[in-house]
């Protein structure tokens, strides 16, 4: 019985520079005979994500000792092989075939097609010839994908009479490439003065895989400002790097909008999302507008005061929240009017104060929250305009003419 062909498949890894490859081995008939493939691959060298992989299609001879049994009785004239899930980059391809051949090699997803430009038989590989492509992957595998193929003695593909059977086929592991970037995770969009928030970075390659392999080295800046005052920004250190995610600590102190923090090691960076800094917990209160003296009963005054967190922050984002009010004035002492003081808004008391009570001693306007406390300078306040005249001892009756009382 005739046979019909024996060739050989070879994959190497141009990127490592470590051969990569698979042998197919083929015998057809044209009779009951079962053709058959056979495969071996070292796929211990794995291909970097953009690196080249060079396959190559050998029609055996017997000399070759990556095929089995006697050479090929038949020209080879095309193949495909497909390799899923790694994302075969698109674009010309070029084939290389023996001196004074021509072959062609086309690409459509994960699948490779090569075939003999001419369709007389003249570019078929004899027995010993071979034809190879190089071929690029661009997606990280987790585990080796399996490699499969066809092959033909036709130029045109329509008859694939070697029949692959080999167990196990080949295998290829695609790893990441070199460092191109970082993606750093979303950051809450207000952060606090004084407290620690987490930067979440992930390394990446050209092809934006995650480059399980990277051991670290990237570090932390920002636009973040001092305080006012002069407390500097903390950018801590990135923790272990597992599977290309690591995580560092930082800090800011000033209040502010619009700040961002970049993840770099070399060329490769990325930057995060914009956020702000908001005041952090109550640290003070400061009478910035103290009121004069003397002040009149009844007669309203002005005086400022703020708040600030630790780090001189105005602390814009206070309310008083009821424990804040101040104290200090008192009501008239014929209960007909309640002394007054101005409400807090963003951080700021300011506004009018009357007291209805003489203070010919002086009183201090004062604010308490928690232990947090602050007392203006005393302010004497006299009595208001005449009102009113009160008999506060009536004389006593009948007296005598004459008679004091």
């Amino acid at each position: 019985m005739r046979r019909v062909g024996r060739p050989s498949w070879l994959i190497g890894s141009l990127a490592t520079g470590v051969a990569l490859f698979a042998v197919l081995a083929i015998t057809a008939s044209t009779g009951a005979t079962v053709s058959t493939f056979t495969y071996f691959a070292d796929s211990n060298s794995p291909v970097a994500a953009g690196g080249s992989l060079t396959v190559t299609i050998h029609n055996c001879a017997a000399a070759d000792s990556s095929c089995r049994g006697a050479d090929s009785a038949s020209p080879l004239g095309s193949a495909t092989f497909t390799i899923a899930g790694v994302g075969l980059q698109s674009g010309p391809l070029t084939a290389t075939a023996p001196s004074g051949k021509s072959w062609v090699a086309t690409i459509s997803g994960a699948t490779v097609t090569l075939h003999a430009t001419s369709n007389t038989g003249a570019d078929d590989l004899a027995p010993g010839e071979a034809v190879s492509v190089d071929v690029t992957p661009t997606i990280t595998t987790s585990s080796p994908v399996t490699i499969t193929s066809q092959a033909s003695s036709t130029q045109n593909n329509s008859s694939y009479d070697f029949t692959d059977d080999s167990n196990p086929d080949p295998t290829l592991q695609v790893n990441p490439g070199t460092l191109a970037s970082f993606d750093v995770a979303a950051i809450a969009a207000t952060q606090t003065a004084g407290q620690a928030f987490s930067v979440a970075a992930t390394a990446l390659d050209q092809f934006g895989n995650t480059k399980t392999d990277y051991p670290g080295g990237a570090s932390v800046s920002g636009n973040l400002q001092p305080a006012p005052d002069g407390t500097l920004r903390s950018y801590g250190g990135f923790g272990p790097w597992s599977q290309g995610v690591a995580t560092a600590q930082v800090t800011g102190y000033n209040v502010e909008i619009g700040d961002s923090v970049t993840v770099s090691d070399g060329a490769a960076s990325g930057t995060s999302n914009t956020f702000g800094i908001q005041p952090g917990p109550l640290a003070a209160f400061t009478w910035t507008g103290e009121p004069t003296s003397p002040q009149t009963a009844g007669v309203g005054f002005s005086a400022t005061a703020k708040a600030y967190d630790a780090y001189g922050n105005l602390k814009t984002n206070y309310t008083g929240a009821g424990t804040a009010t101040p104290s200090g004035l008192h009501n008239a002492p014929n209960g007909s009017h309640t002394a007054s003081y101005p409400t807090w808004s963003s951080g700021v008391l300011s506004g009018t104060f009357t007291d209805y009570r003489t203070e010919p001693s002086g009183t201090t306007l004062d604010l308490t929250d928690g232990s947090v406390t602050a007392s203006s300078t005393p302010v004497v306040v006299d009595p208001g305009p005449l009102a009113s005249f009160s008999w506060t001892s009536q004389p006593t009756s009948p007296q005598t003419a004459g008679g004091s009382f």
